[in-house]
């Protein structure tokens, strides 16, 4: 299981790095009111029980050994108030060094990932999440102090925001009424729709936002995903920007 996870955090970095350097100039250090323009869709289409999810992922420094490995993330997790460990994973193609905290008080979960690859380079993923029901206006000012850190490694966060929650009960079954308010409320154009046995993925580009990547083709800065559970038979709505990086 825990392979498994890993294979597919490190695919999703993969994926983001690849289409990255097309981040658009809009990306600021700065939270922005990604989660604002997203709200209303979440309020219409999902149930009370949210995830919300911002995330910064991308190219961090080298590192020559894998003790200095080890002491660059311990020095990252003081400098963003987390756990310090020595502990890592190692294996054929990467090491990993992971920590987390748990807010009691605010229900936010913190998480730092540094992947480290044997030619020296490294991907450094930063990222924090709630269920909360008040956790929009915390998780916003989780992520301005996450931007505050990451500016103090002279680093441009490029942030990746989520909301995922079961439909509620009107759209548990028909789900299209999401696709025609993206592009009316959302001013979306759809840029491809991918689709299997019990899901739907459909990429959008719209002005809304300020951030936008290149996804080989044209650019993009909206996901919008439906998973049907096989066993209840029930919607589970997964949005994201610039793009889903999460199991949808």
């Amino acid at each position: 299981m825990i392979r498994r996870w890993l294979g597919y955090v490190i695919g999703c970095l993969v994926a983001v790095s690849c289409i990255a350097g097309a981040w658009g100039a809009g990306a600021a250090g700065k939270a922005d009111n990604s989660f604002e323009l997203l709200m209303p869709l979440s309020e219409k289409f999902m149930g009370s029980e949210q995830k919300m999810i911002v995330k910064h992922a991308g190219p961090y420094q080298s590192y020559s050994s894998e003790m200095q490995f080890v002491q660059i993330g311990q020095q990252i997790s003081q400098l963003l108030g987390l756990p310090v460990t020595s502990d890592i994973t190692k294996e054929t193609d990467h090491l990993l060094y992971k920590t987390a905290s748990q807010d009691a008080a605010n229900g936010v979960e913190e998480t730092l990932l540094w992947i480290g690859f044997p030619d020296g380079t490294s991907e450094l993923v930063v990222s924090a999440q709630t269920t909360q029901p008040e956790g929009f206006t915390v998780i916003q000012s989780v992520q301005q102090r996450l931007a505050d850190n990451l500016a103090s490694l002279h680093i441009k966060p490029q942030w990746n925001v989520m909301i995922q929650g079961n439909a509620s009960e009107e759209y548990s079954i028909d789900a299209s009424p999401l696709q025609d308010w993206v592009q009316k409320r959302l001013e979306a154009h759809k840029v491809e729709q991918y689709e299997d046995a019990g899901s739907t993925s459909v990429t959008y580009y719209s002005p809304r936002f300020k951030e936008h990547i290149n996804n080989g083709k044209q650019e993009m800065n909206l996901q919008v995903a439906v998973h049907r559970s096989s066993i209840t038979h029930q919607n589970r709505i997964t949005i994201g920007i610039p793009a889903i990086t999460i199991e949808y």
